[in-house]
């Protein structure tokens, strides 16, 4: 696999080999990419926590009687995409 990365990055990760902590290349953008999975994989446990407190809301709501009877699946996006965004 060959990668293209930008001077500034490249500098970068040849001053990361340089520094001692890395053996070479691959094991800088290897690191790199484990990081940005683990990262990627906590955004998603966040979001999936909103969508199920958002839902719970609703549950929590219809047990309360709070039956709302008018409303719109563009509402509903709205309000859940501002609870992840908030994530």
């Amino acid at each position: 696999m060959e990668i293209k990365l930008p001077p500034e990055l490249e500098r970068y990760v040849r001053a990361q080999v340089e520094s001692g902590l890395f053996r070479d290349e691959s094991e800088v953008i290897g690191h790199v990419l484990r990081w940005h999975r683990t990262f990627d994989e906590r955004e998603y446990e966040g979001k999936l926590a909103a969508l199920r407190t958002f839902v719970q809301e609703g549950v929590d709501a219809l047990e309360r009687g709070e039956v709302v009877e008018d409303f719109s699946m563009d509402d509903i996006q709205r309000r859940l995409d501002a609870k992840l965004g908030a994530v």
